[in-house]
């Protein structure tokens, strides 16, 4: 996350002028609001910042010139092996899995570590809201109590007799006297007392569950709320590498495809072919493992064009379909394989020549 964030989490949650205590405090209501302020302020900003973040792996997948390319180029009606759809598929497959992995790590509760830390957070800090309106409601009942409890006691005093004689001072004093000696008026006096104690109680109560809920913020939520954030970027980026060099290896083999398909059929197709069977040339793994993306070949995939990594084996396959009667459903179109080479250092010099190359270039230009 951005320093800027760091810093900000630093200053709400941590006391500079005492190295020996390390927690936010808050001395009534009016505190407790900034600190929820400030948090809200924080869970904004990571929200934020991972937003961008997740924008900019998007885009940096999206708009790579190879995935620009990769389907053009089986696309292209100039290319006359129509087999090559193939590898546009998976490319195309690639990239909704792709799609699928980043919406349901950044918009699926259910999946999304970074959504149910900040569920998480949120609630915490809600709660510390409600103690914090809590506070505000205990102190206004304390206030409307006590304005009520001395409405009385003024009411206690304010007798015929003292109202007639509140200007002579002697008997203003004497009528003090029997007012402090008035029962209802010691009465109302030990509930005034006795209220402030009450909702004294009560405040320090919700000052020590305020505290609680804001260690938790501080210790849990929000260090994994952005740790979740930061993980979540980063397994983005990854499936994201992943699936561009799924697709260069997809593309690696479009070529060898094309240049052999080129090549089967112009030297290795037998003259007297059956006019009932057509042929499909393909560059297959040996292993299989370019059928389809799976993200736990990752490894795989990223050493496939890396130098000094072994090229993995791959194999020309020539498959044959003959269309037979249309009333024998069962052997209708069976394809079969005709015939197969292993892609080694001999028939890559044989196959990929300039010519090829240059004939596949210009069909993806």
């Amino acid at each position: 996350m951005a320093c800027a964030i760091q810093r900000k989490y630093n200053r709400v949650h941590n006391n500079s002028n005492n190295s020996n205590n390390n927690n936010k405090t808050v001395n009534g209501a009016k505190d407790l609001k900034r600190y929820v302020t400030e948090m809200m302020t924080l869970l904004a900003n990571i929200q934020s910042e991972f937003e961008a973040d997740a924008t900019r792996a998007s885009s940096k997948f999206n708009d790579t010139k190879f995935n620009d390319t990769a389907k053009r180029i089986c696309s292209n009606p100039n290319l006359k092996d129509a087999n090559l759809k193939e590898h546009e598929v998976r490319n195309e497959m690639c990239r909704v899995a792709h799609n699928d992995f980043v919406y349901s790590a950044t918009k699926l509760p259910q999946c999304s570590a970074f959504l149910q830390a900040k569920e998480a957070a949120e609630e915490c800090l809600g709660q510390i809201e409600q103690v914090r309106k809590m506070m505000v409601t205990n102190k206004q009942q304390k206030k409307t109590t006590i304005r009520k409890l001395r409405t009385l006691i003024v009411r206690e005093r304010q007798t015929p007799a003292i109202i007639t004689q509140h200007l002579m001072k002697s008997v203003a004093l004497e009528e003090e006297e029997e007012e402090e000696s008035s029962p209802t008026i010691k009465g109302l006096r030990a509930v005034i007392a006795q209220t402030k104690q009450n909702h004294r109680t009560v405040g320090k109560n919700l000052l020590k569950q305020a505290t609680v809920l804001m260690e938790a913020m501080r210790n849990q939520h929000i260090l994994t709320y952005k740790t979740a954030a930061e993980s979540t970027i980063g397994a983005i980026l990854n499936h994201a590498s992943a699936c561009s060099a799924f697709m260069r290896q997809t593309m690696h083999l479009a070529v060898i495809q094309f240049c052999a398909s080129r090549w089967w059929n112009e030297f290795e197709k037998p003259a007297k072919a059956p006019t009932t069977t057509t042929y499909r040339v393909k560059a297959e793994l040996a292993s299989g493992l370019h059928a389809k993306f799976d993200v736990s070949h990752t490894g795989h995939y990223l050493s496939f064009l890396e130098e000094g990594c072994p090229v993995p084996d791959i194999q020309i396959v020539v498959y044959a379909t003959d269309a037979t009667n249309a009333t024998n459903a069962t052997n209708a179109n069976h394809e079969r394989v005709y015939c197969s080479y292993m892609f080694d250092d001999l028939l890559a010099e044989t196959i990929l020549t300039d010519e090829a190359v240059e004939e596949f270039e210009e069909a993806r230009r």
